[in-house]
């Protein structure tokens, strides 16, 4: 499973206020090979800046939100699970779950 590194944290930082223990059960999991990172290298940064461009006139889209998008657009991810409008918003397939 690919994931990406902020948006794991925040899911367990607040699945696990009070239980402190989602550091530990992340980096169990990366230990066990059951998520994967994935890297900003310098041809995703250019590719991205390249999609921001694109979307200018949809200024509220940032470009924190294009990166992962363009990622998991490369790694043909499309179901995502997220409350976060701009996945919709930027139309590249991208099918919200709950």
């Amino acid at each position: 499973m690919y994931v990406l590194l902020n948006e794991i944290f925040i899911f367990l930082t607040i699945s696990f206020l009070l239980d402190k223990s989602g550091n530990r059960i992340i980096i169990k999991n990366f230990k066990d090979q059951h998520l994967n990172l994935g890297f900003i290298c310098t041809e995703r940064f250019e590719s991205i800046c390249k999609i921001r461009a694109i979307y200018l006139h949809k200024a509220l889209i940032p470009f924190t939100d294009l990166s992962p998008m363009l990622m998991m657009q490369g790694l043909r991810i499309i179901l995502i699970l997220t409350v976060d409008v701009h996945f919709n918003q930027v139309g590249m397939g991208f099918i919200q779950v709950s």
